[in-house]
């Protein structure tokens, strides 16, 4: 995401992430758009919800929340045509990994396929 913004046609870009993220996710908070600011802006920085909801003011929790109670089939979908529509953009030179954690788990032996975990802390 970090060399979708810096190009010229960055803001384009960003604009459509933030209507997919409006298509694929029902956030039903009083404040979708630091929601929103929150999943795309710990996506450019690869950090946690946590530290970036309280850069902005906003509970990491809210975010959280709102993300567990979304359809991951639907999203997937929706992840899917974003990623084609940015394609036919010209955003996109090789393949690129984009992944969200949908639960609290924090695997470190035995993890499932795709899933990066973390270090036991044995």
């Amino acid at each position: 995401i970090n060399s979708i913004l810096r190009s010229n046609n960055g803001n384009k870009y960003l604009l459509c992430i933030y209507e997919s993220i409006d298509k694929a996710m029902n956030i039903k908070a009083r404040d979708r758009e630091s929601i929103k600011k929150v999943i795309v802006l710990s996506s450019i920085t690869n950090s946690y919800v946590e530290g970036t909801a309280s850069s902005i003011d906003l509970c990491g929790q809210t975010v959280r929340n709102n993300l567990k109670q979304q359809d991951p089939e639907r999203v997937l979908k929706y992840n899917e045509e974003v990623i084609k529509k940015m394609k036919e953009m010209g955003a996109f030179r090789k393949p690129v990994n984009v992944a969200m954690d949908w639960h609290d788990i924090m695997y470190c032996d035995h993890k499932p396929e795709g899933v990066n975990g973390t270090k036991s802390k044995r």
